[in-house]
Parts: structure tokens; sequence; C-alpha cells
């Protein structure tokens, strides 16, 4: 006959064995006294732990499933993008709205302004040329006007009288003092204009050659013009002048002679 290890009520158990059972206060059940049995006391919470195991289980098999689907069977793996959920959770969508915004407010501000300024550049480049062309056409007209009031041979005057021919603010040209970088002032002191400058020209012995009517001009072989000074320094002659080659062959040697075409 087999003994319960465990009853509800001592009915049926032997009287000698009674006294071995002992009562389970919160249950009521008898529990027979064995050494090496397990109290019930101890069974019933090893039950309760394992069920809570189970539900756990059950619930982290649930909850594990949408990942497991999505590809993701490392938990750490889930626990990574668990983490990144609970970053993202905490961003301000309309902050975060503003910082988009003002990003590409900043790209675009940028790129308008690189345009803008290649533009700008483009345009001062061309403004530039213009002006030079527009100022180099009213020297060269200067030029011809003073030279024509002044008897001057225009095409061996214009490029020693260029180089000291400048703009002032308004616009109009004057004679640039070569050792004071300033305009050039006559005898009374009065800013001397392109005709002025011309005929002080006239009057300089190394510059006679350059004006008609001064007996010096075209005293060269040929017609050609006497040998002149250039603002170099440089003695200028005719390089179809034979005369004047063999007259300054020395200074020819020395390289202090400029030849005109």
């Amino acid at each position: 006959m087999a003994i319960d290890g465990i009853t509800t009520t001592l009915d049926g158990i032997p009287e000698e064995l009674q006294s071995h059972y002992t009562k389970n206060e919160e249950t009521g059940n008898y529990m027979l006294d064995v050494s090496g049995f397990i109290p019930e006391s101890e069974v019933t919470g090893l039950k309760d732990a394992l069920n809570e195991i189970k539900t756990d289980r059950d619930s982290l098999k649930k909850e594990f499933k949408p990942f497991k689907e999505a590809g993701l069977t490392d938990i750490n793996d889930v626990l990574t993008k668990l983490s990144d959920y609970d970053k993202l959770k905490e961003i301000d969508p309309e902050k975060e709205a503003g910082k988009l915004v003002a990003e590409r407010v900043d790209v675009v501000n940028r790129e308008w302004t690189k345009k803008y300024n290649e533009d700008i550049n483009l345009k001062a480049n061309e403004n530039d040329k213009l002006v030079g062309q527009l100022q180099n056409m009213k020297i060269n007209d200067a030029i011809r006007d003073a030279a024509e009031k002044t008897q001057a041979n225009t095409l061996l005057i214009t490029p020693i009288i260029k180089q000291h021919i400048r703009f002032n603010e308004d616009g109009n040209i004057y004679i640039k003092d070569p050792i004071k970088n300033s305009p050039e002032l006559d005898k009374i002191g009065k800013n001397l204009d392109l005709r002025g400058k011309f005929e002080q020209m006239r009057e300089d012995p190394n510059y006679m050659p350059l004006f008609h009517g001064t007996g010096n001009a075209g005293s060269g072989s040929k017609g050609q013009p006497a040998p002149v000074m250039g603002s170099n320094g440089k003695i200028r002659i005719r390089r179809n002048d034979q005369e004047a080659k063999n007259k300054y062959i020395s200074e020819i040697a020395k390289g202090n002679v400029e030849f005109l075409d």
C-alpha cells in the first residue's frame, strides 16, 4: 500500500504513521516528515517560480518576434536598436525641424553668396576693362588734340607723354610729375594741362625734334627726325636712320639707344 507524502486529511493513514505528518497551516495539507523529502512550501515556491519563468519566456518570445522578423536574432543587436529608439523618442520634432530648416537656409545662403560674389567680380572685371578702354581712348584723343594745336608729331610724342598721364577723381586727365608723383605745375603753380606740357616740351632742345616748325623736325637723313632723348634716358633714333646710327655708334654699343620703327 502506497503512502501519500502529502494529503489533505489523515483519514486512511495508519495510526502509527499519523504522528509522522506535519500540518501546513498555510495550505491545510499534511506532509509526511521524511528525511530528504522536499517540504510542500518549497515545492509550491518552485512551482510558482517555474510558472513565472514560463510567463516571462512567453512574454519575451512575443516581444522578440518583431525583431526576429526584422532579421535581428542577436540580443545585442536588439538592445542597440532599443537604445537608438529611446534616443529617437527624446528628440523634439519641432526643434529638429527648426535645425534642418536653419541648416538648409545656411547652405542656400552660402551658395547664393558665392554666386553673387562671383558675378560681382566678373562684372567688376568687365567694368575695369571698359573703363581702361575708355580712358585709353580719352588719352589718345587728348594727345591728338594737343598735338594738332602745338604742331607735335603724334606718332613720336604719344609713347613719351602717355606714361605721364593720369586721371583725377573727376575723370579728367592731368600730367604727373615723375619725381613727386603728383600733378605737374607750370611756372606760376597751376596744374599743367596736356597742351601746356607740349608747349613746354616744344621749348626743350631734347624734345624739339618732335615738333614741326622748330627747325629740328625732319633734320635726320631722308627727312627722318633727329635723335630724341626718351623718358627712360635713352637716345631715340629711327631704325632706318643710318646717319644717326653712325653718329651714336658708341652709345649704341653701350646700350643707350632705343630704336623707333
